[in-house]
């Protein structure tokens, strides 16, 4: 007997570029982000976040929970901080409005 193969599905040129499109916009993110990573800023902000969480867990082994906890919430605060960019690339929000709404 002779079984069926199944039916490829072959994408169409459209379908193609759609997704080379999407592979070049993953692209861009990735090199913007490595950028940013390089900067002097960034990696002096991961040492600060080192020397925190240092900090945090001295303050744990001395018995300090409340210090340790405030040191761990300032340096995930800090690290998250460090990841978005600047203030002024990102644009102001509008008050109560879809911040993806066009503003006139």
């Amino acid at each position: 007997m002779q079984q069926d193969k199944p039916k490829r599905h072959r994408r169409t040129e459209e379908e193609l570029l759609r997704d080379l499109e999407a592979q070049l916009a993953r692209l861009r993110e990735k090199a913007e982000a490595r950028k940013q990573r390089d900067e002097p800023i960034i990696k002096s902000t991961a040492k600060l976040v080192k020397s925190v969480r240092k900090y945090a867990q001295e303050a744990q082994d001395a018995g300090r929970t409340d210090l340790s906890l405030s040191a761990q919430a300032f340096a995930a605060g800090l690290e998250r901080a460090a990841a978005q960019p600047p203030a002024e690339e990102r644009g102001r929000r509008s008050r109560g409005g879809d911040p993806d709404a066009e503003q006139s």
